[in-house]
């Protein structure tokens, strides 16, 4: 299944979104049943946004859609508040 299909029929997106790359991550962690995940660079924000609220569609699909957030990133987003993360954040740059 391709990326735009997942996008027009398990997200029910009807519009055409604009995907300025796409590739496979081949480092890392072994992923569950040896699939390797892949990593979509979106020409438009609000694409994102909507995606990621609708990533929900795809529960019992084995398809999984998140964010490409560091470890340490992650960690602070789950656990921490929001100062904690501008701050981490903005140690970062």
């Amino acid at each position: 299944m391709q990326v735009r299909d997942v996008f027009h029929k398990k997200l029910h997106i009807s519009r055409d979104i604009p995907i300025a790359r796409v590739g496979r991550i081949y480092h890392g962690p072994e992923f569950r049943g040896g699939h390797r995940p892949i990593q979509i660079c979106l020409v438009h924000y609000k694409d994102k946004e909507e995606i990621l609220r609708k990533a929900r569609l795809l529960k019992g699909s084995h398809i999984y859609i998140s964010e490409d957030f560091s470890r340490k990133v992650r960690l602070l987003y789950y656990s921490g508040t929001v100062n904690d993360i501008r701050r981490e954040l903005n140690s970062l740059r």
